[in-house]
């Protein structure tokens, strides 16, 4: 992906739209399930919990980094009863 990669307007609502119906706790796969993430909105914190699209990935860094959410590494447990 190119350094000056910027996100379009129907991205950043896209993504806005997805913040809001994403409850806590909640898990969001790509389409194509090659990345996922698991929300934690009580520290604007989404985090990595499979990566296995690494242009997609910096996409999405990007446009919640500019949302004021922090992406972090890693994988966390995850609770099937709760999400």
């Amino acid at each position: 992906m190119p350094e000056h990669w910027k996100p379009s307007a129907s991205d950043i609502a896209w993504s806005e739209n997805l913040i809001r119906i994403t409850k806590q706790g909640g898990l969001w796969f790509t389409t194509d399930v090659r990345s996922g993430y698991k929300f934690d909105h009580k520290n604007k914190t989404l985090t990595t919990v499979k990566n296995s699209n690494p242009e997609l990935h910096r996409r999405i860094q990007v446009i919640f980094n500019r949302l004021g959410w922090i992406v972090e590494e890693g994988i966390t447990a995850l609770d099937p009863e709760r999400n």
